[in-house]
């Protein structure tokens, strides 16, 4: 039976009904108010679909453990990863509002709402992280994203940034109380930082901004294609100063695949998959941009068709070599290094890590596996021993509105949240983390 399967190390506190296409999104921020009685959820009016332009999702949040539904507002900018970037504003005198990403007059902004007195306040840009007093985000040219393997939102094309390289792109900080924007970093100097000869006729981008624990800096990835086909893409990992100032660009970007990272305390997390010599000539036939369609072009697409085609376990033997999570830390001289690696055998799937507030245990997750399970896995990063808390069966793998655990981990650590379709329909699905269970078995 396709289900749910929990062990003692967890405790399901809350789970939404079947009646609604209940879920949240993207990892690393906290669902749960400041005294985590209310929890923020998306709610689709059909589920499985892809998102399509005019289509709205409610937003709105639970009363935790009650269950009852309070509505916040309406977004026609929304994906099934990471919603409409709905998220409580941190910062004092901000315990009552939230703010999301939607649409206006053909523009991508975002909308403040403090659920108390239902007073709102219009922001003139789409939002992404936001620093921990509240005050700004750090941003992406979501309009942008459209154009670009991304997460983007089917409410508005642009057609200004259907393009190689949009310009005036890059990282954006808004002030939330003036509502003014400045670019902090340009799409050129990202570029320009390592650059390689071919950089020059492919098509970049860049993507998941977060912020660190202390609102100091941010990381974020630079992707880039040909033009022909942005599914090719490779991937750099940059680190910046809240300003944008200190630019970093991590080493050895060029010898293995990155995903998903996570912040620690003093440093970051991220999974990687070493390059083997297969997947190496792949990516030097993906980076002929020749317009022509070419011979070089039309092996190597039909290469990845077939490949799409083959079981998880076989496609991961061809993309590359071993895979795991890094970890990194600052050296004397303010730069990220690798420190170690975490190869358990629980990290053979890529997964969405965060960290517990002493930087001790990472929570994270797995794609599906051969059976089509996900994994939710907490890791002593000093035992360097793991416990598999929760397995939930991924029932719209390989569809548009695939689900991702994404677990959340709440601020004061005992609460964990994960998005869940394990039985058809997107659920919310609140668990309590029985700490001193987890402790025995791995710390």
């Amino acid at each position: 039976m396709k289900t749910k399967i929990l062990t003692d190390s967890i405790e399901l506190l809350f789970e939404s009904d079947n009646n609604t296409s209940n879920w949240f999104g993207y990892y690393n921020y906290d669902p749960l108010n400041h005294d985590q009685t209310k929890m923020l959820c998306n709610r689709a009016p059909k589920d499985g679909v892809a998102p399509q332009k005019g289509m709205e999702i409610e937003l709105g949040y639970y009363d935790i453990p009650s269950g009852e539904w309070h509505k916040i507002g309406c977004s026609d900018s929304w994906n099934w990863q990471q919603g409409a970037m709905m998220q409580w504003l941190p910062g004092a005198g901000n315990e009552n509002k939230v703010i999301y990403n939607c649409s206006h007059d053909g523009h991508l902004i975002s909308k403040i709402v403090d659920i108390i007195s239902g007073e709102t306040k219009d922001i003139d840009w789409s939002i992404y992280g936001i620093t921990p007093d509240g005050k700004k985000s750090i941003a992406l040219n979501m309009e942008r994203s459209y154009w670009c393997r991304a997460y983007h939102y089917e409410s508005v094309a642009n057609e200004e940034y259907n393009c190689r390289v949009a310009e005036d792109d890059g990282i954006f900080e808004i002030d939330l109380e003036t509502n003014e924007r400045k670019r902090i970093v340009s799409i050129q100097d990202i570029i320009n930082t390592d650059s390689r000869p071919e950089f020059a006729q492919l098509k970049h981008w860049v993507e998941h901004i977060m912020i660190n624990k202390d609102g100091t800096k941010f990381c974020f990835l630079h992707r880039f294609s040909p033009e022909y086909d942005v599914k090719l893409y490779q991937t750099r990992l940059f680190i910046a100063d809240i300003d944008g100032s200190n630019l970093q660009v991590i080493d050895n970007w060029d010898k293995v695949d990155w995903s998903h990272f996570g912040w620690s305390t003093n440093g970051f997390s991220i999974y990687t998959v070493e390059n083997n010599k297969i997947a190496s000539s792949y990516k030097g036939l993906g980076r002929d941009t020749t317009e022509k369609f070419n011979l070089k072009q039309f092996v190597f697409k039909t290469l990845v068709k077939m490949a799409r085609s083959l079981p998880a376990s076989v496609r991961k033997k061809i993309k590359g070599g071993k895979s795991y999570y890094q970890y990194y830390e600052t050296d004397g001289n303010g730069q990220f290094k690798l420190k170690e690696l975490f190869n358990q055998v629980c990290f053979d799937i890529d997964g969405h890590p965060s960290f517990t507030s002493d930087g001790r245990y990472m929570i994270t997750d797995s794609y599906p596996d051969n059976h089509l399970y996900q994994r939710l896995i907490v890791f002593d990063t000093i035992t360097k021993k793991a416990v598999i808390a929760a397995k939930l069966f991924a029932y719209y793998h390989g569809t548009p509105a695939s689900c991702d655990l994404h677990p959340k981990l709440c601020k004061n650590d005992q609460y964990v949240m994960v998005d869940s379709a394990y039985n058809e329909y997107h659920h919310l699905l609140l668990f309590k983390l029985n700490w001193e269970t987890i402790k025995k078995q791995i710390s």
